[in-house]
């Protein structure tokens, strides 16, 4: 120990210095170190404090950091989820209605274009059934003084000259043309005077049932007093009317490929006779008769439609 006054060396039990007799005051000593201890403990202790305080500042970052960032989870959860949801429900749909339905029109259009492409064809084939008529029809229209044709081609025939006479500067010449009367899959034959706007006056009709031809209807137009013609409706069915004094009506369907009367009635005007029936087989009947055949040929005709026959589809005879 040293002497706090002269520096001198000394017991550590001594009270005063040998050297300059000072005494010594271990307390005044003593109290830096128990100072500076206690500096140590306090500094110690809000250091302990300062990290604690650190710590939970950290702790309630952290916390605050884990709130915010909950929702964005959240959301980003939920939105994944909605995708899911709406990409299953799509895929859904898709494998279970529109796939199925692309399918089935996938394989109805194939089967559509067959169908009608078969439909053409046995259509088509019909045609040749009317070769031997065409060819009547060809042969009287070349040479109609010599031609050995049948009775409904001379009587239709007739008509070219009648239509040349009347109408010379419109009229072209006689023309036919397939079509599907009544759409019942049977190919009828339609004759017709035809003009350079189009215009096609029907002559006769056939059609046909296992390969033989069956005459529906044939006139001749008629210009002087009983004037005569022809209409066909969509149904097939073909009414021809002669007007003036000898008036008379015949309404005929086709039925698988055969005629099939169902109005045929006429008036003798002048004499006033009235009868049904044609062809040598009229029966004479009352004028109230005549009138209920009228309106029942209106009911038959009530809601027909007139056929029109585009103008291409008519062919020459040649």
């Amino acid at each position: 120990m040293f002497c706090g006054k002269c520096g001198a060396r000394m017991a550590d039990d001594a009270k005063f210095c040998n050297a300059c007799g000072a005494p010594v005051v271990r307390r005044a000593a003593s109290a830096p170190s128990e100072t500076a201890a206690d500096n140590q403990v306090h500094t110690a202790s809000f250091s302990e404090q300062s990290e604690r305080g650190d710590v939970q500042a950290q702790i309630h970052q952290a916390r605050t950091r884990t709130r915010r960032r909950m929702p964005l989870v959240l959301i980003v959860i939920l939105v994944i989820l909605a995708l899911s949801v709406t990409a299953f429900a799509t895929w859904m749909v898709y494998t279970q209605v529109i796939q199925p339905s692309q399918q089935q029109e996938e394989t109805a259009a194939p089967e559509e274009e067959s169908t009608d492409n078969d439909a053409s064809q046995a259509l088509a084939s019909q045609e040749d059934v009317y070769a031997a008529k065409i060819a009547e029809y060809t042969a009287a229209l070349q040479d109609p003084e010599n031609a050995q044709v049948s009775e409904d081609v001379s009587r239709a025939v007739m008509n070219d000259y009648t239509f040349s006479q009347n109408r010379s500067s419109s009229y072209v010449g006689m023309r036919y043309a397939f079509v599907d009367l009544g759409e019942d899959g049977i190919l009828d034959l339609v004759v017709a005077a035809v003009e350079e706007d189009g215009t096609a006056s029907p002559v006769a009709v056939y059609s046909h049932a296992d390969d033989e031809v069956s005459v529906i209807e044939s006139i001749v137009y008629a210009w002087a007093a009983s004037p005569s013609s022809m209409r066909i409706y969509t149904d097939g069915s073909v009414l021809v009317t002669d007007s003036g004094d000898e008036y008379h009506v015949r309404l005929t369907a086709i039925e698988d490929g055969l005629p099939v009367v169902e109005a045929d009635y006429g008036a003798s005007l002048p004499n006033g006779r009235f009868y049904a029936g044609s062809g040598g087989s009229e029966l004479q009947i009352s004028e109230e008769e005549f009138y209920e055949h009228e309106d029942e040929l209106k009911n038959l005709l009530d809601g027909k439609q007139e056929l029109t026959i585009p103008g291409d589809a008519w062919h020459s005879f040649s």
